[in-house]
């Protein structure tokens, strides 16, 4: 029996990418990589972050997508289905995560990342983003599906590492069963 697919989504800035650099470097798992619309930031690597792809691009290889959401005009997101199959993670935002439950043909453990707003206020400041108060003006609505979700992970209190440590106790426990 394969593990469950590891879907983690949640709030702007409560850690579900350091989660994920984490999952891949302690623990040797393999991310859906998602395509793209949106530019590519200046700290992105194209192919290991995201596959950064025009919109004719995007269109040609929508049929073989699992699943692909529009976040706002003309930036979308989306996987391939055939990478649903081979590999051990993905991030999503929320409501996508659980469409993606529903769709797939294998069990997935949903994981929610969350974590108070001042702290995501405060990692947003600091960032280098450019779309800062769209973003934290999300979290009401990527938290409407937080108790949907398998797990929930307030990393408000947590140090990076820490954030690892916790999902690692749950993750052990939840393959163990």
């Amino acid at each position: 029996m394969s593990n469950p697919l590891i879907i983690l989504a949640g709030v702007t800035c409560g850690g579900k990418s350091h989660l994920a650099k984490k999952l891949k470097s302690e623990l040797g798992m393999r991310e859906i990589i998602s395509y793209t619309t949106r530019p590519q930031r200046e700290n992105e690597v194209n192919h290991k972050d995201y596959h950064f792809v025009g919109l004719d691009e995007f269109t040609r290889i929508l049929p073989a997508m699992q699943e692909y959401e529009e976040v706002r005009d003309g930036v979308f997101y989306g996987s391939l289905a055939s990478d649903y199959s081979n590999s051990d993670f993905i991030i999503l935002t929320p409501k996508m995560a659980l469409d993606i439950k529903i769709m797939l043909d294998r069990e997935c453990l949903l994981v929610f990342i969350d974590c108070d707003d001042d702290t995501i206020y405060q990692r947003l400041t600091n960032s280098d983003r450019d779309d800062k108060e769209e973003r934290f003006a999300n979290i009401l609505k990527e938290r409407k599906y937080i108790n949907h979700f398998d797990i929930v992970l307030n990393t408000s209190e947590m140090s990076k590492g820490d954030s690892f440590v916790e999902f690692k106790k749950i993750w052990d426990g939840s393959i163990t069963k």
